[in-house]
């Protein structure tokens, strides 16, 4: 009977280390992020992401360049994790039209998009982008209307940016 209880003891201490990766161990979104649409080489963006409260998190992503839309603000959202990854609500300013209006002239356009992010591995963050629409400022809601415009989705991959430099690379 000893015996028995000295190898679940064993059996425990071994398969504790197994159980607790489900349990705190898990990767965390916290910092800068640099990368983009899969699809399109121009799309890319540096996205930070600050912790907030109840697995809440705050995202903003900086543009780099996107063909075809001259003047567009960097998108700001929310991440709040899921069972199995992330939602991202995100929204932009957008001036479709080349020449900056007038003071005073028509307000800018909003872009809203709506994204599914999981992890692979802690340091690559994978996106699938379901929605993507154009509103009309003042005249819908963004994420509840129907939008102006609409565009297909697609994926996009992001690399945590690294916190430390290669040896020989900084100075010491």
């Amino acid at each position: 009977m000893r015996n028995i209880g000295v190898l679940m003891i064993v059996i425990a201490i071994v398969a504790l280390p197994c159980v607790a990766q489900g349990f705190g161990n898990e990767c965390n979104p916290v910092g800068t992020w640099y990368g983009g649409s899969d699809a399109t080489p121009g799309m890319k963006y540096l996205l930070r992401i600050t912790a907030g409260p109840a697995d809440r998190y705050a995202v903003t992503y900086e543009i780099g360049f996107i063909p075809k839309i001259p003047r567009v603000s960097a998108y700001s959202g929310e991440m709040v994790k899921t069972r199995d990854g992330f939602v991202v609500y995100s929204l932009a300013l957008a001036n479709l039209d080349p020449t900056p209006p007038p003071l005073g002239g028509p307000p800018p356009d909003i872009w809203a998009v709506r994204a599914h992010m999981q992890f692979e591995g802690c340091d690559t963050l994978k996106s699938t982008i379901d929605f993507i629409g154009l509103y009309k400022w003042g005249v819908k809601v963004p994420f509840l209307d129907v939008p102006d415009t609409s565009v297909p989705g697609g994926t996009e991959s992001y690399r945590r940016m690294p916190t430390t430099c290669s040896a020989g690379l900084c100075p010491q």
